[in-house]
């Protein structure tokens, strides 16, 4: 040893020239056996370390399993919103007809009442109302103009 170290205080050149030559070597041969080399951690099977590592595994199996719901739920909303917003046409064009049919029942309606074909049910509505004044239930014009023309196919819009 004490050989190699006057070597080196004589010669400095040579002997960083060779350190330098052991290292490219020793590096040569290091990544030529790299590949066939893993890291393991040697795991004592009962010990702390062991249950760490199955709570670990349990942990990264809950949370992948958690992103997996998350993903099928991010999917069945994007689903169903466009399913409603589909939806929202017919909706629209239900609504436009049961505006056009009360549009009309209004008109016949108005057309009767200025005809003056209410005049019967004004006056049954009136006898009603007042033998029921005392009572707590309340008779309804619909109802009132349902009981005089049953056999009309419309109904009063009023209420």
């Amino acid at each position: 040893m004490l050989h190699l170290a006057r070597l080196s205080t004589r010669r400095p050149f040579a002997a960083f020239f060779l350190w330098f030559a052991v290292a490219a070597a020793l590096a040569a041969i290091g990544l030529g056996v790299s590949h066939s080399l893993s890291p393991t951690i040697v795991v004592v099977p009962g010990s702390e370390t062991a249950r760490a590592e199955r709570l670990a595994e349990s942990n990264a199996e809950v949370t992948m399993l958690s992103v997996e719901q998350a993903a099928l739920d991010l999917e069945q909303d994007v689903i169903r919103a466009v399913l409603e917003f589909n939806v929202q046409s017919e909706r629209i064009r239900i609504a436009a007809k049961a505006d056009e049919v009360a549009g009309r029942r209004y008109a016949a309606a108005e057309r009767r009442w200025k005809l003056g074909s209410f005049s019967d049910a004004l006056t049954f509505y009136g006898e009603r109302r007042r033998q029921s004044r005392n009572s707590t239930s309340r008779v309804e014009f619909s109802s009132v103009l349902h009981e005089t023309r049953k056999g009309a196919r419309w109904m009063p819009l009023i209420r």
